[in-house]
């Protein structure tokens, strides 16, 4: 059953994905271009997906969208509801590491660190595929 429905929140009503992060970014007061900077994805892409022209396709940038405004767990899994993605699972162990690093609070460079580490991969996020979407 839909989260919407069970929060009583008509599905109209929810706020975008793009409408979300910028009441984040307002909330945190990070600029874009710190976002970009830390994450690694291009500006050109960054502000497409923020101001809403452009749907982004992969899980990994939102988490480290939401990881560089430095939004918490329960912000995070609502950014990957808005955007249609799996939310981060408990019982995954990559998930789990990546909760536990927000938990903490963690930059997109901890994060990657601590994945590394642990034998993970990164968070997906490359300037020259984001250049060509």
């Amino acid at each position: 059953m839909n989260d919407s429905i069970n929060r009583g929140i008509p599905e109209m009503d929810m706020e975008s994905f793009a409408d979300y992060i910028q009441r984040m970014i307002d909330q945190y007061h990070i600029k874009r271009i710190d976002i970009s900077r830390s994450t690694g994805i291009s500006q050109y892409y960054l502000y497409k997906v923020l101001d809403g022209t452009r749907r982004t396709i992969q899980r990994d940038y939102v988490i480290a969208i939401c990881c560089a405004i430095g939004m918490n767990v329960s912000e995070t899994q609502h950014a990957l509801e808005l955007s249609n993605m799996e939310s981060l699972d408990i019982n995954d162990p990559r998930d789990k590491l990546i909760i536990n690093s927000f938990e903490e609070g963690t930059t997109v460079y901890k994060l990657n660190d601590r994945l590394e580490k642990a034998g993970y991969p990164w968070l997906h996020v490359r300037r020259d595929m984001d250049e060509a979407a």
